[in-house]
């Protein structure tokens, strides 16, 4: 009897054994599949940073032509950068990238910074404001049925463009280049690769970059910017077309780039340049036109030379038409072990202008008018993928009255940058 009742009740348990185990393989199989997700998520999440620590012995002389009088600015200045990039794969046709950024004077934090609302966004974290991060670079990319063709939509990646990237010995990061601006934009963004329409060793690939500036209150996102002459045009546009063409061939170089960079822009507004007592806005026009020629590895050695041009046309309302000219020329030599020598020599007439933001020393060899200088560096790379350049900043810049440099000045900087990327 007593073993019937036991065969009884086993068999009335059964049904709850088996939905017992049915809902843990289910329970099992559904974490099987969060982690395969997960899994799945971080393998198009991509993950990497810079941080770099940069310190510099300022040493400039300043004198005033017009009454002699004569200042210097001596002292040791040290910062730090660090931007994290955190990329994402969303699918096979569209991609995220973002960079957010600090950089900071050590233990000196709230700096202001650029005073134009303007200025502050293309200088993004290099203005070393403090340790708040801003993001760099956030854009998504979009792939056209037609792969060659893509477009872009947000905050990219036009600073830090070549030959920036030579001074450390690494590959090239930034898009436009540097003499033509080192600025952070936003925008919209087209692209088209003619790779597939050209022979093996040419490359042609195409980029028009619309740039909308908007003049907002400064607490009131409805209403317009004012200057003491009125209320302020909502927008200012600007549009930049680069034209990069590149050669791989064994002579004279391994790799030969020209690359085109025409860009334009109108109505644009700047406080520091309005004439006192006109009694209407003044707004500024340019059309600028840079030219990089690049020679990599040239007669198969660790040689490289580029130089690039800049011709600017520019004019202010109520004020003449304005042309500049001006060069930047790089040599270096990366040796087989990673260690880059080199020298930069710079020339800048009265009217050069270049929206030179994004940067870390403490001085404006890049962008200062009337300036003719020279920039040693050498950099070191050590395991771990960290790089040590040390350089000198020598230039002799005049008056650029057109640029309200009132002054002329004698620099002499020495300084250490120190990188790591992981």
């Amino acid at each position: 009897m007593k073993i019937l009742v036991g065969l009884l009740a086993f068999l009335n348990a059964l049904p709850l054994l088996a939905q017992t185990s049915l809902e843990e393989r289910l329970s099992k199989l559904e974490e099987k599949m969060e982690e395969a997700e997960i899994e799945r998520s971080f393998q198009r999440l991509k993950f990497s940073g810079t941080f770099i620590g940069h310190a510099e012995a300022l040493n400039t002389h300043f004198k005033d032509p017009a009454n002699g009088s004569e200042e210097t600015n001596h002292g040791v200045l040290s910062g730090m950068h660090l931007g994290l990039n955190f990329d994402y794969k969303i699918s096979d046709k569209i991609d995220f990238f973002s960079t957010l950024a600090m950089g900071k004077v050590l233990n000196n934090d709230g700096r202001d910074g650029l005073s134009q609302s303007s200025y502050r966004s293309n200088q993004g974290s290099y203005g070393y404001t403090g340790s708040a991060a801003k993001f760099d670079v956030a854009y998504l990319r979009w792939k056209m049925p037609d792969e060659n063709l893509s477009f872009a939509f947000g905050r990219m990646t036009t600073r830090g463009g070549p030959p920036l990237h030579q001074l450390d010995g690494l590959d090239r990061a930034g898009t436009y280049p540097r003499f033509g601006y080192n600025a952070i934009f936003d925008g919209l963004a087209v692209i088209y690769n003619f790779k597939s329409f050209l022979p093996e060793n040419l490359e042609l690939k195409s980029r028009i970059f619309y740039t909308p500036y908007f003049f907002l209150d400064s607490s009131d996102r409805t209403a317009t910017a004012e200057d003491p002459d009125g209320e302020i045009d909502r927008r200012s546009d600007q549009i930049a077309v680069l034209n990069e063409f590149s050669l791989s061939n064994d002579w004279p170089a391994k790799k030969i780039n020209l690359y085109s960079l025409l860009w334009y822009y109108d109505h644009f507004y700047d406080e520091d340049y309005q004439i006192g007592g006109n009694q209407r806005i003044e707004y500024y026009r340019a059309t600028n036109h840079t030219l990089y020629l690049g020679f990599e590895k040239i007669l198969n050695s660790g040689f490289n030379f580029s130089w690039s041009y800049l011709l600017v046309h520019s004019k202010s309302d109520g004020s003449n038409l304005e042309r500049s000219d001006s060069s930047l020329l790089n040599l270096n030599y990366k040796t087989e072990k990673g260690i880059v020598l080199g020298v930069e020599k710079i020339f800048t007439d009265k009217t050069f202008y270049l929206d030179e933001w994004a940067y870390l020393q403490f001085n404006e060899f890049y962008q200062r008018s009337n300036n003719n200088g020279q920039h040693y560096f050498v950099a070191f790379p050590f395991e771990h993928q960290q790089i040590l350049r040390l350089g000198l900043y020598d230039y002799q810049a005049g008056k650029a009255p057109a640029n309200l440099y009132t002054k002329t000045d004698k620099t002499q900087n020495f300084y250490v940058m120190y990188r790591v990327d992981f």
